[in-house]
C-alpha cells in the first residue's frame, strides 16, 4: 500500500516546519498517485540541496524502500532519524569550505557508519571550494547519474527490477568507487584542493594539478584497495579540455615493483584506455616531457 498523505508530521511550532510539513505532504501525494504504467516503483530517486538534502535524509530515513537512491547536497542527516533496519543507497556532496563544512563532516562518520552496518552504500564527496553551492557541480557528474539510475528499491539489477516501467537500453554502470585508494606523486598538488588523490575521487571537476612542471621521470602513482581488472580509462586535463597531457605513458604493476607499459595519451582525446590482461594493484602515469609541462589528471575510472 502506498503511504497515507499526512503521515509524516513534525512539530508545527514555526515556519520552517510548517512548510516541512507541506513538503512532506506534498512528496507523499506524489508517491501515493505514481502507480502508473509509466513509473517504476523500484526505480524512484531522491536529491535535494541545503534544507533539500536535510529533507532527502529525513524520507529516506522514515520510509527507506520508497526510494532506490538519494543524492543530498550540503546539508546532513543524522542517525537518530534511520529506520532501525531498513535503509537506501546516498551519494553525499559538500564543499570542503562550506561554513558548515565542519558540522556536516563530524555527523557524516556516524551517519556512514550507521547506514553501512545496515546493508546500505554511503558514499561521499567533496569539493575543494567555499561556499554553500555543491549542487551546481554534483549534478553535472555523469557518474552521479550513471549510479543513481543503476540503483533499484527491491535491490535486483535494472533489466531484472519488478517495475512495470522497463528501460529500452540498460543504463551505463558506475564505475567503481576507489574508496581509499593511495594516491602519490613526484610533485604535490598546487594548493589543498588539487592533490594527488584528486584523480582519484570519482569526480570530473576536480584534478590534480601538478605545482611544478613534471619533466621524464616524474610521475603521479595510484595503490588500489584490490587488485582491479576490466577497463580502465585514465583521462587527462580539465573537463573543457584544457592542459591534456602531451608526452606521457601510463603503466601498471601487481606488486609496486615490476611495471609494464599500458599505453599513452591519445592527442584526440587526452585519455588512456586500456585492459590489464592480469588484475592490477598500481597504476601509475610516467612524464616523457623533456622540457616540462604541469601534469593535470582528471580522473582514473575503472569499468565494473
Amino acid at each position: 500500500m502506498p503511504p497515507k498523505v499526512g503521515t509524516l508530521r513534525g512539530p508545527t511550532s514555526n515556519r520552517l516546519s510548517n512548510e516541512g510539513n507541506l513538503i512532506n505532504d506534498a512528496l507523499l501525494k506524489i508517491l501515493s498517485e505514481s502507480r502508473t504504467p509509466a513509473i517504476d516503483p523500484e526505480r524512484v530517486y531522491l536529491t535535494g540541496l541545503s534544507f533539500g538534502a536535510t529533507a532527502v535524509y529525513n524520507f529516506a530515513s522514515i520510509i527507506p524502500e520508497r526510494f532506490a537512491a538519494c543524492v543530498p547536497i550540503s546539508s546532513v542527516g543524522t542517525v537518530t532519524h534511520l529506520h532501525p533496519t531498513r535503509v537506501t543507497q546516498f551519494w553525499h556532496f559538500h564543499n570542503e569550505r562550506d561554513v558548515n563544512s565542519p558540522i556536516i563532516q563530524e555527523m557524516l562518520r556516524d551517519l556512514k557508519e550507521a547506514v553501512e552496518m545496515r546493508g546500505g552504500e554511503f558514499r561521499i564527496s567533496t569539493f575543494p571550494d567555499a561556499g554553500h553551492d555543491a549542487w551546481s557541480k554534483a549534478w553535472r557528474e555523469d557518474a552521479v547519474w550513471d549510479w543513481v539510475f543503476s540503483k533499484t528499491a527491491d535491490g535486483k539489477p535494472v533489466a531484472q527490477s519488478t517495475g512495470p516501467a522497463k528501460p529500452v537500453v540498460p543504463p551505463k554502470l558506475p564505475g567503481l568507487f576507489l574508496d581509499g585508494a593511495i594516491c602519490t606523486a613526484a610533485q604535490p598538488g598546487r594548493d589543498d584542493g588539487t592533490g594527488p588523490e584528486r584523480a582519484a575521487d570519482g569526480l570530473e571537476a576536480t584534478c590534480y594539478v601538478s605545482v611544478e612542471p613534471v619533466t621524464r621521470g616524474d610521475w603521479w602513482q595510484i595503490e588500489f584497495v584490490e587488485p582491479v581488472s576490466g577497463r580502465i580509462t585514465v583521462k587527462s586535463g580539465t573537463r573543457d579540455g584544457k592542459n591534456r597531457v602531451s608526452s606521457a605513458r601510463v603503466e601498471t604493476s601487481s606488486d609496486g615493483q615490476t611495471w609494464a607499459s599500458a599505453g599513452r595519451f591519445q592527442r584526440t582525446s587526452g585519455e588512456c584506455r586500456f585492459v590489464p590482461r592480469d588484475p592490477i594493484k598500481y597504476l601509475r602515469v610516467v612524464s616523457e616531457s623533456p622540457t616540462g609541462e604541469i601534469l593535470v589528471l582528471r580522473e582514473v575510472v575503472v569499468a565494473r
